[in-house]
């Protein structure tokens, strides 16, 4: 489904649709935009079934909840938070999720949740978010909370899709399915993988996303000769121990662990 807007002097083409193929588990609305507009705000809402107090935002490596019924000043004050690759208002059992690729205006009020899309300013910069513009959102019903629906990893792969490459068959010794590193419980996220700035290791970063303390179980490609902490530097610390392809890392609520591994 598709649709266009045009007024004087800007256009908005939409178009709506399980765009991953069957299976898909949410609404993926894409948008082009020529954005030609003096002194407004254009914002995208969701009116939702959904009775919840707050909302959740993604805010750097972690979450925070903020009210949708202001009562203080500084409350009323905030027309809009900012929050990064998706917002979720969830009851008891159920939930919707709002994913996105580029925007991080939000407000929540009542049960309308909306993003803000492009903006027109006289102040500081005239110009601002004047052209055209590409941009997608996506709306991901669930049951059970942002947590128990997945949503981190949810916005993650809409954010860092997965490309294809064409093959032709041969034989392989790795098996159909195959993945250089991984980690569980689903609270735990590898967030980076690099090679090390100053030697052959790989640096592994994670994230704990729940709020939890964890027992974190490592899984990687190769066997493992010598697996460390380290801080965000990469400056080594702590040895952990290994087992062929697997360390067990304990990690705090919301922390940011880094790991430098090497490969026998």
């Amino acid at each position: 489904m598709a649709g266009r807007t045009r007024g004087r002097p800007s256009s908005i083409w939409s178009g709506v649709g399980a765009t991953r193929g069957r299976g898909s588990r949410y609404l993926d609305v894409l948008n082009e935009v020529d954005w030609q507009e003096h002194r407004k705000l254009l914002k995208v809402a969701f009116t939702l079934n959904v009775d919840a107090d707050s909302a959740t935002y993604e805010i750097p490596y972690g979450t925070i909840g903020r009210t949708g019924r202001p009562r203080t000043q500084a409350e009323r004050a905030k027309f809009e938070v900012p929050g990064q690759r998706w917002a979720d208002v969830s009851a008891n059992d159920y939930g919707v999720s709002i994913l996105n690729d580029s925007k991080y205006g939000w407000d929540y009020k009542g049960n309308v949740l909306r993003l803000s899309l492009l903006r027109s300013p006289i102040w500081p910069d005239s110009l601002a978010d004047r052209g055209t513009h590409s941009f997608r959102f996506a709306v991901y019903p669930h049951a059970g909370d942002w947590r128990e629906a997945g949503t981190v990893r949810m916005a993650a792969e809409y954010n860092v899709p997965l490309l294809a490459a064409y093959e032709e068959a041969h034989p392989g010794s790795v098996g159909k399915v195959v993945s250089f590193a991984s980690a569980r419980p689903a609270n735990v996220e590898i967030a980076w993988l690099k090679r090390a700035e100053d030697s052959d290791a790989w640096v592994l970063r994670l994230v704990e996303w729940h709020g939890v303390s964890s027992e974190a179980v490592i899984t990687v490609a190769c066997p493992l000769e010598r697996a460390r902490r380290a801080n965000l530097l990469e400056d080594a610390a702590e040895t952990l121990a290994v087992g062929g392809k697997t360390l067990i890392l304990p990690v705090r609520p919301y922390e940011i662990a880094t790991l430098l591994v090497e490969c026998k």
